[in-house]
Parts: C-alpha cells; sequence; structure tokens
C-alpha cells in the first residue's frame, strides 16, 4: 500500500513540474517598473504576458518587496477580434491618513461588427498595508463601483469611459478615497 502512495505522489510532483514548466514558456516578463511604496525603490512591479494561442492571452502581476513576491491578479484577454489585453500603466496613490493604492491600468481593442468597436479598459486598485514584517494587498476596487471597467467606443451607441488614465483615477481618488 505504501508503495501505491510512493508512485502516485512521485507522479503527481512530475505531473506539476511539468505544467510549471510548460506554463513558464508561454509567458514572458512583459513590463517591470520600480515603485516607492514604504521608502524610495523599495518595490518592483512586475507583468508577464502570457499567450498560449492566439485565443488565449492573459496577464500576470505580482509585486516584490524585499524579496517577498505578491500575487496581485490575472486579467483575461476576451476571445474574438480582440487584440490581447495590455498593462498601459501602473502608479501609486498616497494620501498622508491613509495606506498607498497601488492603481493598474488594463486595455484592450476591440474591431469590428458585430460586436462593440473601441477600446475596453480596465482599473484594479490595492491597498497596501504592513503586517508583522508582511506585506498585505486588499483589492479596494469595489469602491469604483461599475466603474472599474468599461468602453471607450461604439456599442449600440458610442460610449464614454471615464479612467482612461491614471491622472483621472487620481482625481477620483482625492474626492472619493475618504
Amino acid at each position: 500500500m505504501s508503495r501505491f502512495y510512493i508512485v502516485f505522489f512521485l507522479l503527481f510532483t512530475i505531473q506539476a513540474t511539468y505544467a510549471e514548466i510548460a506554463s513558464e514558456n508561454f509567458c514572458k516578463v512583459d513590463q517591470t517598473y520600480k515603485l516607492s511604496i514604504f521608502s524610495k525603490s523599495d518595490a518592483k512591479f512586475i507583468s508577464k504576458n502570457c499567450e498560449l494561442s492566439p485565443e488565449n492571452q492573459y496577464i500576470e502581476s505580482f509585486l516584490i518587496i524585499k524579496n517577498e513576491k505578491n500575487y496581485i491578479n490575472k486579467i483575461e484577454g476576451r476571445v474574438g477580434n480582440g487584440g490581447g489585453v495590455e498593462l498601459i500603466a501602473v502608479s501609486l496613490y498616497k494620501k498622508n491618513s491613509k495606506p498607498p493604492v497601488l492603481i493598474t491600468l488594463y486595455s484592450e481593442t476591440y474591431c469590428c461588427y458585430p460586436q462593440p468597436s473601441g477600446k475596453l479598459y480596465t482599473v484594479d486598485l490595492y491597498e497596501i498595508k504592513k503586517e508583522r514584517n508582511h506585506v498585505v494587498l486588499n483589492s479596494i476596487t469595489n469602491i469604483l463601483g461599475r466603474d472599474n471597467s468599461g468602453l471607450e467606443g461604439v456599442s449600440d451607441d458610442y460610449m464614454h469611459f471615464k479612467f482612461k488614465d491614471i491622472a483621472s483615477i487620481k482625481k477620483w481618488l482625492d474626492k472619493n478615497h475618504k
């Protein structure tokens, strides 16, 4: 019976290792940013662009602080006539009495009838806190309500999305993040 468990464990380990190596072959570091969260240049933001096939593309993002790698998110490209999702901006929002907020902005271009045409934007917000020698990221994207994602382009009518750049997001945070 113990042989069965040993063989099962070895097969599981080999499969898990192969799956990790295979996914790494499709993922390339796309963008890297140095950030000053708690002190000057104390963090690194890394995004990986992963394309498994033309219909299966996504971006994974990480934040590294003091050699501690924190998973942020995975944004999947939508299948169809989209041009693939891309990270277009990363920034920090700092207000004296509040923890810093990491802002990420993604876009994806759509084209051609019968689907909507234009750019789809997605905003993610993460509050960054230190807790017992660890950094904790808490998603606060929900404070944007339905405005965390939207189309700038044509659907049935022309649609406008108000958060197409970091400046507009920070201006909104100044007014609403209390």
